[in-house]
């Protein structure tokens, strides 16, 4: 098993309605580069962590402003046998997975539910 190699993104998920003025305000306020925007979704440059900012959509749920933490792995399918034998709850096995947009874009990605209550996604890029 390949162990966590950093944190690769946090995930924001903006009020319903608010998608468009948040990620404004990252862009043009804190001067944060676009690297690519997928279908519900704009991924920014912190340079070391991208932040990505979810629209919920008009009316969505909104669970509160950090959607998710998710760390990079290569071995994704190893951490989550390894966190599930820890005793965590898999909210989402490992699949692979293309996010649709301007940049098609593909993953392997798994989440389970942290002893804090969290949701930790694991996260390898294809």
């Amino acid at each position: 098993m390949k162990p966590i190699c950093g944190v690769h993104h946090l995930s924001l998920k903006a009020a319903p309605g608010d998608y468009p003025s948040t990620v404004a305000f990252y862009r043009n306020v804190l001067g944060l580069s676009v690297l690519r925007v997928q279908t519900g979704a704009t991924f920014l440059s912190c340079e070391n962590v991208v932040l990505e900012i979810l629209d919920s959509g008009d009316g969505g749920e909104r669970s509160g402003a950090l959607d998710h933490l998710a760390f990079y792995t290569p071995d994704v399918d190893g951490m989550i046998a390894h966190v599930r034998q820890a005793g965590c709850e898999i909210t989402m096995e490992p699949t692979d997975h293309v996010f649709s947009g301007e940049t098609p874009y593909a993953v392997h990605i798994a989440f389970f539910r942290g002893p804090a209550g969290e949701s930790v996604e694991l996260f390898c890029e294809l």
